[in-house]
């Protein structure tokens, strides 16, 4: 039975008590308070180092984000550009056809 319960039929029920039952319940209550204070500590330990690590993932994330967007822009601007050469390399392939027809034909 649980302590509190079992100590509040006593308090309801009983006039007198004997101070060992008392003690053996007093002893359960302090398990208890004991073991939530360990899950209380153990979960507030774990909120702070949850804290901490996304206070870094922030700072990264703000840090390295403009970096990753000049990569992007660098990136899409190198796709421009080679795209670009490949145009002119294919008009340039025409251009030194036209020549070399006009070359025969003189």
């Amino acid at each position: 039975m649980d302590p509190l319960q079992e100590l509040k039929q006593i308090i309801d029920n009983q006039k007198t008590v004997s101070t060992s039952k008392l003690d053996d319940i007093y002893k359960r209550l302090e398990k208890i308070s004991r073991d939530q204070n360990k899950r209380i500590n153990s979960q507030r330990n774990s909120l702070a180092d949850l804290n901490k690590r996304t206070q870094r993932a922030e700072g990264w994330k703000e840090k390295y984000g403009k970096l990753r967007e000049k990569y992007n822009n660098a990136i899409s601007n190198r796709m421009a550009l080679e795209s670009k050469i490949g145009r002119l390399k294919i008009e340039n392939t025409r251009l030194n056809e036209r020549l070399r027809r006009k070359e025969v034909v003189k």
